[in-house]
């Protein structure tokens, strides 16, 4: 009996942190987070390509299009921008290190440290956790970069709110709120 309760123990001391490394915090919900670069075409002369980690082991490089627009990440991931020359940008290269990413992880890491290749954004975050009374709906990163310097914070952030929420649910329940009050104290 003792040892199947050690056991027992055991097993949810290992398995319980697995379970819950993805859960969202009770009363919160998770919202995607849009970047998008708004300068890309001031470097005709540039690929740019964004690099995903997770917990240091990468995970992909994508070739970001004209629009700008990162693509949406896992929530852990951590994601940074290069800027490549084309002349020293090799698509097939980078295709070789995606399709076998846990074989290619040193070879990521010397691409990446080239003097060549540029980082232009690090700590791109793309996705949030929000409280379910918050009424934000959607967040959009601007990145305004430079050659120059890494930016670590997005130029410009916009917030979409529920406006039915905040204008119209909120007082309804406050105003539910004060009836119920008024007519506990007539009581």
């Amino acid at each position: 009996m003792e040892n199947k309760l050690f056991f027992g123990i055991i097993f949810l001391i290992l398995v319980l942190p697995l379970v819950s490394a993805d859960a969202i915090e009770p009363g919160y919900h998770g919202i995607r987070i849009n970047n998008q670069i708004t300068n890309i075409n001031d470097f005709p002369n540039y690929v740019f390509v964004s690099y995903s980690t997770l917990g240091g082991m990468p995970r992909s490089i994508d070739i970001i299009g004209k629009d700008g627009k990162l693509k949406a990440y896992y929530k852990f991931d951590l994601v940074s921008v290069y800027a490549i020359p084309k002349s020293e940008f090799n698509e097939s290269y980078i295709n070789y290190l995606n399709s076998n990413v846990t074989a290619n992880g040193d070879l990521f890491k010397i691409y990446f440290n080239s003097p060549q290749i540029k980082k232009v954004i690090a700590n791109v975050v793309s996705y949030t956790t929000v409280s379910y009374i918050d009424p934000t709906t959607e967040i959009s990163d601007s990145y305004t970069i430079d050659l120059n310097k890494i930016l670590t914070k997005p130029t410009k952030e916009e917030t979409n709110k529920n406006l039915i929420y905040v204008y119209i649910l909120i007082p309804i329940i406050v105003l539910v709120i004060i009836i119920f009050i008024i007519i506990k104290r007539r009581k």
